[in-house]
Parts: C-alpha cells; sequence; structure tokens
C-alpha cells in the first residue's frame, strides 16, 4: 500500500482494491480516530456501507456517538445509519439527544428521528 499521509482515505481506496478487508479496515480506523479531522472521519464512514456494512455500522455509530465531534456531522453520521443498522441508529440518535451539550434544535431532530426507528423510545 502506498503511504500518504495527505489522504488517507486515498490509501484506505488502494487498499480496499488490493484486499477488500484490509481496506474496510482501514475505512473503520479512520472513522474511529478520535485524532483525526471530523469531516474526514464521517467521509472515511460513508464510504462504508458498499464495502462492509458491518464497518459502516460501527463507523457512523462512532462518529455520531462521539462528543468531541461536531454536532452536525455527528446527526448526519447518525442519519445514514437507519439504512444500514437501525439498532446502531437508534443508539446514535438517542446518544445525540440526550447530550446536553449539542444545540437543543440538533437535540430535537435527533430525538424526532429516533422516535421514528424506535416508537417505544418516544414514551
Amino acid at each position: 500500500m502506498h503511504e500518504d499521509d495527505e489522504d488517507p482515505l486515498l490509501a484506505a481506496e488502494e487498499l480496499f482494491k488490493r484486499d477488500p478487508a484490509a481496506g474496510a479496515a482501514a475505512y473503520l480506523a479512520i472513522a474511529c480516530d478520535e485524532g483525526a479531522d471530523d469531516g474526514l472521519r464521517l467521509e472515511a464512514a460513508a464510504s462504508l456501507p458498499e464495502l462492509d456494512r458491518w464497518a459502516a455500522a460501527e463507523a457512523l455509530r462512532a462518529v455520531a456517538c462521539d462528543p468531541g465531534v461536531d454536532d452536525g456531522l455527528r446527526l448526519e453520521a447518525a442519519g445514514q445509519l437507519p439504512e444500514v443498522d437501525r439498532r446502531a441508529a437508534a443508539e446514535a440518535f438517542r446518544a445525540i439527544a440526550s447530550d446536553e451539550g449539542v444545540d437543543d434544535g440538533l437535540r430535537w431532530e435527533a430525538a424526532e428521528q429516533l422516535a421514528e426507528i424506535d416508537p417505544r423510545a418516544a414514551v
């Protein structure tokens, strides 16, 4: 694999072409790296659904549930989860909705989406 510190997503893509499991693991590692740029983490996670649904669910959940990630990006990550893993989506929306550090409007939006996925959560 060609190491490219400037574009780890390109490196993960190249690795995926040679070894799909290793490439998916590379995308997952980027998405779960709390030291990486928030946008890069989300982009890596968003690359995974077509490659590996399990890794995609883990990656998107990691971004959505990380209070250190920009709140809007957290909600965006959570919003991609229902198509991949409804349980992970419920967990992510619940984490955002219950985080008092998140903007009230985003918390409300997360709570509404949680209620759509898991009506019992609205009780």
